[in-house]
């Protein structure tokens, strides 16, 4: 009745929330971080290795690495060979990930050569541990 009168010709939803019983019933059950302070920074790499080698496998080392500077690792693309292709664009046996790294320092803003020092640690790792090549455009 009311929607007609107002001219809305299409279903609306509406609630009503209490937020002292909202509350009372998640208690205990919030959580809260502080937003940061200070910027964080990304970065990629396209890292070639073996097919058996694993997202995981990677992940853990680069948190292992970053401990107190690294964020968040993704996977943001896997390419491995097609083998109905003709043409394999990738050694036999390997495959690329495409991963992303966040960096952030809860205490100032991170400088170039910090970000850098810690890549260039990361990739060393990658080499040593799993035999990673990173592949460069």
């Amino acid at each position: 009745m009311v929607l007609k009168e107002k001219g809305i010709d299409q279903k609306i939803f509406a609630a009503i929330l209490h937020s002292d019983e909202l509350l009372k019933a998640l208690q205990g059950n919030l959580k809260f971080k502080e937003i940061a302070k200070f910027p964080s920074v990304k970065r990629d790499l396209s890292i070639l290795v073996k097919e058996e080698v694993s997202f995981d496998q990677l992940k853990t080392i680069a948190l292992q690495t970053g401990k107190k500077l690294l964020k968040e690792v993704q996977i943001f693309d896997v390419y491995k060979n097609d083998p109905k292709a003709t043409i394999k664009k990738l050694p036999e046996g390997t495959k690329s990930y495409a991963l992303s790294f966040v960096l952030e320092d809860v205490e100032k803003t991170l400088t170039e050569s910090e970000i850098d020092g810690l890549m260039n640690k990361l990739i060393t790792n990658l080499e040593k541990q799993l035999g990673a090549e990173i592949r460069r455009s």
